[in-house]
């Protein structure tokens, strides 16, 4: 039995072999779309899943100052909340590059982790050679990973090799790890103890309760509860507010797990992914799939009238409706199983090149586990089931005469079926239409945005260490400017497009009570603004002259100058540039404003994003001669075109002044196209997947519209001879589909305009609602469908009238 079911479905896909091609083609290609999805979406899901125990990162919001968060917070509150018991155990890490002495050789170790023992109860470290133990036993050990000992040394056989930090601290390699995971938050190349960190610097940075440099994890017995992650963040918030009464801040618990797709602090370690870009894939998977279902279901349903006469001899034979049903099913399942096969295959041809696309590392054998192969089985029968379960229901329930009648489904129940999964389908063609059309428009915003600064024709140098560039900055600069494709050199130790500053507290001395808690205080060194072209509305910039000055009295209390802009000024109760300008500041490291120093106010320029678009402008305070960070990046400005040459002319000068690596040099204007990668990916996979949408759309709108045009072939040569022409044959076929288009565009208006808002709200600067797209997309569906009625109408003037008239209408 089951074997002619399966030569019947055979017989049936040759009979119908034009229109089976086609169904097959859109199933095939909604699948694949999916699967190839599906790969990226488990990967991103796994991230930091294989660690030994829950844990949760604390982060610090400021509610006092434009709601920033931290990734980072005080390196003893760890500790406190472990005095007060609520929480189980606790790890601190702090990144800062490390400057290695090493036969002769200066090198910069990037990124070294100086954590708690407690390492190892947090997170799952590999260790190729030694032990992560003994890098707690005593301070000056240190745990590089492979590629660390390689940089270093040559090889990674690095054990019990020694080498000199920049203070003359000897530091012993005690283990080498692997390489961490690309399905983790941590990034690091080097791993130290705390004690460590104590022997380079001192005790300070773990004294203070308002140097947010620490990434703080911490454990519970359980799950914690709403309650008890409010009592964590009062008990935090309460010493600080000791210190500052009108502070406001508050601290948050995220679930390590969860930080690749929420998080999305200042900070955090390295570009992480995106949640609203999951649900974004998923929805475009979920959209793609049921699009190419929903179009099977047509198409099988159109088609299955064409079998109403073989329904009919079955139920005269004996069949029942179950053996009917399972006929069905099984047609269902075979044609499933093609598509699937197909999808697989193509799936592993194309998953390295959208893995490429995505920065991430894709192949189909990701899914060749237990668990996904169990979902996918499960997928292929839900799918098989869904798609099938229609047409097999309808046919299984034709009456004997109407089947013998050769009936099929032309009842209302038919059409009124295969018109609703059509209505579903253009209503989410023309929606995504729409909002395809306002992402292009707001991508094409982001590059001719006015960010407050120039980023072309500007390189940047990297990850300089701090006092290395104090000490040279002026020998190097004087060194570039010879060159005449060089026009300017400069550096700070935060470059635009970079997500990391220092927090500091600045009031006015004649009103004490106009401050800014917390405000972003950078390190900027000569020539700054005009290297960027950031425009100074009053004033002047920093100098060299600042720089020594600020350098050599800071410490001793000296006044010193300092530039802000234009919200900084606001915020403090200034109207204008010119009523700040020449005012003085005190400024502070404590928030009670003790030890503070009076700074001058000697330049104002205009505000200018420090990272994307999607965070707002922030009050910002510059200084010179002071380096917050333990390193900087120099910014060249060059002449058009002459990037090359002006990057060589740097190598050659770096190598005249510096005996350290040369650092890693960039386009400004490629980092800022990297803060927007994700909005570019989301735009251009949803414009990928609307193209699929439209396309699978059209297939079935084709197979539906020349079957059609078969079905009615007589009745067509009957109104040609009537004197009926081409335009009006068209509309006559095209009828049936105009009405679900036309309310399907007033649906899918409704559905666009809700995504479209919602997508834009999360942009700081946002393109206004087009109403041409609102406009054009129902008109461009209405269009697909008198096309593709015209393009099946071929099948009707491949025939003569004579041989038309003579068929049996």
């Amino acid at each position: 039995m089951w074997f002619h079911y399966l030569l019947t479905a055979l017989r049936h896909f040759k009979s119908q072999l034009r229109y089976q091609l086609l169904n097959l083609t859109g199933l095939a290609i909604g699948l694949t779309s999916s699967l190839m999805i599906l790969t990226f979406l488990m990967q991103e899901i796994s991230y930091d899943k294989q660690h030994p125990a829950i844990s949760y990162r604390l982060d610090i919001q400021f509610n006092s100052l434009d709601n920033s968060r931290l990734a980072q917070v005080a390196g003893n509150m760890a500790p406190y909340l472990l005095q007060k018991q609520l929480i189980t155990n606790a790890l601190r890490i702090h990144r800062q590059s490390l400057t290695v002495h090493n036969r002769q050789l200066v090198n910069t170790l990037e990124q070294v982790a100086y954590t708690d023992p407690s390492l190892v109860d947090f997170f799952k470290i590999t260790v190729q050679q030694g032990s992560i133990e003994s890098v707690y036993q005593k301070p000056g050990s240190i745990a590089l990973t492979a590629s660390s000992a390689i940089n270093l040394f040559g090889t990674a056989e690095a054990l019990q090799q020694t080498f000199q930090d920049h203070d003359g601290n000897i530091w012993t390699v005690v283990a080498i790890l692997d390489e961490l995971p690309q399905e983790t938050h941590l990034q690091f190349s080097a791993i130290a103890s705390i004690d460590s960190l104590v022997m380079i610097e001192g005790n300070g940075r773990l004294d203070s309760w308002m140097r947010n440099d620490f990434y703080t994890y911490v454990q519970f017995t359980k799950s914690p509860k709403d309650s008890d992650r409010k009592l964590i963040s009062d008990t935090l918030a309460q010493p600080l507010k000791n210190i500052v009464p009108q502070l406001e801040l508050e601290f948050h618990l995220l679930k390590t797990s969860d930080i690749h797709l929420n998080g999305s602090s200042i900070g955090e370690m390295k570009f992480n992914g995106s949640k609203v870009q999951f649900y974004l894939f998923v929805a475009i998977a979920i959209i793609v799939l049921f699009v190419a279902l929903f179009n099977y279901i047509n198409f099988a349903t159109a088609l299955a009238s064409k079998r109403a006469l073989e329904v009919g001899v079955r139920q005269i034979s004996g069949a029942s409706k179950t053996q009917l049903m399972w006929q069905f099913l099984l047609e269902s399942a075979l044609f499933t199983l093609f598509a699937s096969a197909i999808a697989f295959l193509l799936s592993a041809l194309l998953l390295p090149y959208f893995g490429h696309y995505l920065q991430r590392e894709l192949t189909i054998y990701q899914l060749l586990t237990p668990t996904y192969l169990a979902l996918l089985f499960t997928g292929y029968l839900i799918i098989s089931v869904t798609a099938g379960f229609y047409p097999a229901l309808t046919l299984s329930n034709l009456a004997i005469l109407s089947a013998l009648r050769g009936a099929g489904l032309r009842g209302r129940s038919g059409r009124w079926f295969q018109q609703t999964l059509l209505f579903l389908q253009l209503v989410v063609s023309i929606a995504l239409l729409i909002w395809v059309g306002h992402i292009a428009l707001q991508l094409k915003m982001l590059q001719q945005i006015p960010v407050g600064y120039s980023s072309s024709n500007r390189l940047v140098a990297m990850h300089i260490d701090n006092e290395f560039l104090q000490q040279r900055f002026a020998h190097l600069q004087f060194e570039l400017k010879q060159h005449s494709n060089i026009i300017s050199v400069s550096a700070a130790d935060a470059i635009p497009t970079e997500d990391k500053a220092l927090f500091m507290q600045v009031r006015r001395q004649l009103r004490p009570e106009l401050k800014l808690p917390n405000v972003m205080v950078n390190n900027i060194y000569p020539d700054f603004i005009s290297t960027l072209n950031i425009p100074l509305l009053s004033g002047r910039e920093l100098n060299i002259e600042d720089m020594t000055l600020t350098k050599n009295g800071y410490q001793r209390g000296q006044e010193f100058p300092v530039v802000l802009n234009m919200l900084a000024v606001q915020a403090l109760g200034w109207s204008s540039a010119e009523q700040a300008l020449g005012k003085r500041l005190d400024f502070s490291e404590h928030p009670d404003f003790s030890y503070a120093r009076s700074a001058l106010i000697v330049g104002i320029v205009d505000n200018y994003y420090l990272t994307s678009i999607h965070q707002p402008m922030r009050p910002q305070v510059l200084v010179t001669g002071m380096p917050m960070l333990s390193d900087a990046s120099i910014i060249l400005h060059v002449e058009n075109d002459a990037e090359r040459f002006a990057k060589s002319l740097f190598e050659q000068s770096w190598k005249r002044v510096s005996d350290k690596d040369l650092p890693a040099i960039e386009l400004l204007s490629s980092r800022f196209r990297q803060l927007h990668q994700n909005d570019q990916l989301n735009g251009e996979l949803t414009a990928l997947a609307t193209a699929m949408t439209v396309m699978i759309v059209s297939f079935g709108l084709m197979g539906c519209a020349s079957y059609s045009t078969q079905r009615r072939l007589s009745e067509l040569a009957i109104r040609k001879v009537l004197g009926a022409s081409m335009t009006k044959l068209v509309l006559l076929l095209s009828r049936q589909f105009l009405f679900t288009v036309t309310f399907a565009s007033l649906v899918a208006i409704i559905i666009a305009w809700w995504l479209t808002t919602n997508w834009l709200s999360s942009f700081s600067m946002q393109v206004p609602l087009n109403y041409w797209l609102f406009t054009m997309a129902p008109l461009s569906a209405i269009g697909l469908v008198l096309g593709i009625t015209f393009l099946s109408l071929s099948l009707f003037r491949q025939y003569s009238l004579s041989t038309l008239l003579k068929r049996e209408v």
